[in-house]
C-alpha cells in the first residue's frame, strides 16, 4: 500500500497559510495576487516555499498537509499520517490507526525479505566431485603399451594434476604418447583446467597396427545450483605437428539427467561456450580427449595444448520470487528519520 510522504506538523507563516488555503479552495493564482496586493512572481515564491517545508511537490499534496496541520486526516488516501502531538500515527484504508509495534513488524518482515532476495539473487553452487583420468597408449608394431592415471575428490576443490607416457618400442623404432592435465578452483562456481597432448613416432609405415592415442577425461567436475544459472566456458587450444592436425579431437560435454551436450574442439581455436543450469539437477562438464592416429604412420611429432576457464552465475532474469519480494519490499518499506525537529514517516 503506497504512503504520502507527509510530516506531523508544518510551520507556516501567516501569510503562506493565506496563500495555501486559497489555492485548496480552487482560488485562481491571479485573485490571490490581487487580494493580497503582491506580485504573481512574489506570489509564486510563496508557493516554492510552501512545497519545501512539508515535503509536498504539487497543490493537490500541500492539501493533503493542510488537512493532516488543521486535525483532519484525508482518509480518502490510502494511508495518511495523523498529527497528534509528538507520537506517530498511520492510518490504514480502513481508517484504523496502525501502532508502532506493527511498523517494528513491517520492518523486520521487510529486512527478512530483502535478505532472501540477497541469497537467491547469487545462489549456490555445490560441489559434488571432480576427477582427472588420463589414457595413453602407443604401438610402433609389435605390440600395444598403455598408461593410466587418474587424480580425483568428491566435495574438496583442491587442485588437481596428473601425467602418463606410453612408450612402444620395435627395434630401433619407437611411438610414444604422453598427456598430462591439472585443473584449480577460485571457487565451486569458478575454475580452470589445461591438458597437454603430444604424439611422436619414428617411421613406422611398414606396420599397418602402428598407433598413438590419449582417451579419458583430463577434466571432469559435477555440481548442481540452486538457482537457474548460466555456465560460461572460455577456451583456447594451440596446435603444432607436422601431419596436419588430422586425429587430434579434444570434446567438451556437459550432461545433466538425460540431457547431454557435447561440442567438438577444432585444433588450433579459441572462443566460448554457454550452457544453461538449471536449479536441483547435478551436471558433469567433461573435457574428453580422443586424439588418435593409427595405421602405417609415418615419422612425425603432433601436440596440442588447450587452457579452459569456466563461470557459473545465476541467470540475469528474475523469477517470480523475486518480482514478489520486490513488490512487497517497494509497498511496505518504512522507516523514519528527523528533519529539524518535525517526525516525518517515508515510504
Amino acid at each position: 500500500m503506497k504512503m504520502l510522504t507527509i510530516p506531523i506538523l508544518m510551520v507556516l507563516s501567516r501569510r503562506q497559510e493565506e496563500i495555501l488555503q486559497a489555492a485548496c479552495d480552487g482560488v485562481p493564482d491571479k485573485l490571490i495576487a490581487d487580494h493580497l496586493g503582491v506580485s504573481p512572481r512574489t506570489l509564486e515564491g510563496h508557493r516554492r516555499a510552501i512545497h519545501c517545508k512539508p515535503g509536498s511537490v504539487n497543490r493537490c499534496q500541500a492539501g493533503f498537509h493542510l488537512r493532516c496541520a488543521a486535525g483532519k486526516p484525508a482518509r480518502e488516501s490510502p494511508c495518511v499520517i495523523s498529527p497528534s502531538g509528538a507520537q506517530l500515527e498511520i492510518w490504514d484504508a480502513m481508517g484504523e490507526p496502525v501502532n508502532q509495534t506493527q511498523i517494528m513488524k513491517l520492518k523486520a518482515a521487510v529486512y527478512l525479505i530483502s535478505l532472501a532476495l540477497v541469497e537467491h539473487s547469487y545462489g549456490t553452487v555445490t560441489p559434488i566431485s571432480s576427477s582427472i583420468t588420463l589414457h595413453t597408449e602407443s604401438n610402433a608394431g609389435a605390440g600395444l603399451v598403455q598408461d593410466d592415471q587418474f587424480a580425483g575428490q568428491t566435495t574438496t576443490l583442491n587442485g588437481l594434476s596428473a601425467s602418463v607416457l606410453a612408450l612402444a618400442v620395435n627395434g630401433t623404432l619407437d611411438a610414444t604418447s604422453e598427456s598430462t592435465a591439472s585443473a584449480t578452483w577460485t571457487s565451486a562456481s569458478e575454475g580452470q583446467f589445461a591438458v597437454d597432448t603430444r604424439f611422436t613416432t619414428d617411421d613406422l609405415s611398414p606396420f599397418y597396427d602402428s598407433r598413438v592415442a590419449a582417451g579419458g577425461d583430463p577434466f571432469s567436475y559435477s555440481f548442481s545450483s540452486d538457482v537457474p544459472a548460466t555456465l560460461t566456458l572460455d577456451y583456447g587450444i594451440a596446435s603444432t605437428s607436422d601431419w596436419g592436425n588430422w586425429g587430434m579431437a579434444p570434446f567438451i560435454s556437459l550432461s545433466g539427467g538425460p540431457d547431454i551436450e557435447q561440442t567438438e574442439l577444432s585444433a588450433p581455436s579459441s572462443g566460448s561456450l554457454s550452457f544453461d543450469i538449471n536449479p536441483g539437477r547435478n551436471y558433469t562438464l567433461e573435457l574428453y580427449d580422443g586424439s588418435n592416429l593409427n595405421d602405417d604412420l609415418p615419422a612425425f611429432t603432433s601436440e596440442i595444448a588447450g587452457t579452459f576457464s569456466f563461470q557459473i552465475t545465476p541467470a540475469p532474469e528474475p523469477d517470480s520470487l523475486t518480482l514478489l519480494g520486490i513488490a512487497l519490499a517497494a509497498s511496505f518499506s518504512i522507516h523514519t528519520r528527523k528533519t529539524g525537529s518535525t517526525p516525518v514517516l517515508w515510504s
